[in-house]
């Protein structure tokens, strides 16, 4: 794990700061946004990759654990058990499928291409994109952002959202089982707070989407006036 996050930060972190080192865009005033002043970059890159690469030690070991729980349980009325484990292998196979993964990694590389595509037309210099007059030129770093770094950190958010889905779609289908709840459980979900217990490993995914947002809101208080042009930086 810590291998995965070391490699991805030099993949996709460091060569947007030796990029823009070299050009002149890593700091000072050459452009409105040099790449150090910006949050949400940063905050993708150091923070939410990282966290999103831990999930997959925090999370994934919960979920089979759940459910051998939940199996031996005794929860599920007699006969329940062979479609349960019909669900477990689709919802296994779909989560490890690398055609889902395929599909998930070309809509990181969209979606990151159009980001460059909005930076480049929102009249700004930044890192990403420098201006000269009228015409905008999207940087070294900035094609490296597009290409790698960005595709990167949304494959990775793309994915954990996937999966996410497919807890629930999970909880879902055993909603549909003929279940034996019993009411007068001591964990007062009538035997199911095991499923609850379990839900609190996502927190870290949570977190990250929440590290996102929070990022974006922050670049907006920080460079952007009412009337959308750049502010100096507190």
């Amino acid at each position: 794990m810590t291998r995965r996050v070391v490699v991805l930060v030099l993949i996709g972190w460091v060569p947007l700061l030796l990029l823009s080192l070299v050009n002149g865009l890593a700091f000072g005033n050459q452009v409105a946004e040099p790449l150090l002043h910006d949050l949400n970059t940063s905050i993708r890159s150091l923070v939410v990759v990282p966290l999103l690469i831990i999930a997959d030690v925090v999370v994934d070991p919960n979920s089979p654990a759940l459910s051998r729980r939940f199996v031996n349980s005794d929860l599920m009325a007699p006969g329940q058990g062979p479609r349960f484990q019909v669900t477990l292998n689709r919802i296994a196979r779909l989560r490890d499928s690398p055609w889902v993964e395929a599909v998930l990694l070309v809509a990181a590389l969209i979606a990151s291409y159009q980001i460059i595509r909005i930076d480049l037309h929102d009249g700004r210099s930044s890192w990403l994109a420098t201006t000269s007059g009228t015409a905008e030129q999207i940087t070294i770093a900035g094609w490296w952002y597009g290409l790698v770094s960005g595709p990167i950190q949304r494959f990775l958010l793309y994915r954990w959202l996937w999966r996410l889905l497919l807890w629930c779609g999970l909880l879902w289908r055993i909603s549909r089982l003929d279940l034996h709840l019993i009411p007068t459980h001591p964990d007062r979900a009538a035997g199911l707070m095991f499923f609850g217990y379990g839900q609190y490993s996502f927190a870290i995914v949570v977190f990250a989407a929440g590290a996102i947002v929070a990022a974006q809101i922050g670049e907006q208080i920080i460079w952007q006036s009412p009337n959308s042009t750049p502010i100096r930086r507190l």
